[in-house]
């Protein structure tokens, strides 16, 4: 079981949840479907859903109306997983900029939070 949170800014964007609610119903709910499952522990926690990419860094995939979404996150203590970014994306390999995007939202909530800057 995982509790998802998405990343905010420090202007308080949330960009996964910006771009998912830029998608039409469907897509939506679709996505909101899948999300749901991961959260109860009952979609593989393996390809074609989730991969690792690298440093701690993991990509959500889901796939609607032949296009795939990814939203990379990262988790924090044990089992909360903090959405960083959606995008779309028709190539098997997450470009490195998208990565190094996650890594600097995860580094600034690991600074927030130890300030007590930043709440889940």
């Amino acid at each position: 079981m995982y509790t998802i949170k998405y990343y905010r800014t420090a202007n308080g964007k949330e960009l996964a949840s910006e771009c998912l609610n830029g998608l039409n119903l469907k897509a939506r709910a679709a996505f909101r479907k899948r999300q749901g499952l991961l959260e109860k522990g009952l979609l593989p926690f393996k390809w074609p859903y989730v991969g690792y990419l690298r440093d701690k860094i993991y990509e959500f995939r889901v796939e609607i109306e032949r296009n795939t979404y990814r939203i990379l996150f990262f988790f924090v203590f044990k089992n909360y997983m903090l959405f960083t970014h959606a995008f779309m994306k028709k190539t098997d390999k997450v470009p490195d900029n998208e990565i190094e995007r996650a890594l600097r939202y995860k580094a600034d909530f690991e600074n927030r939070y130890k300030k007590g800057e930043y709440e889940l």
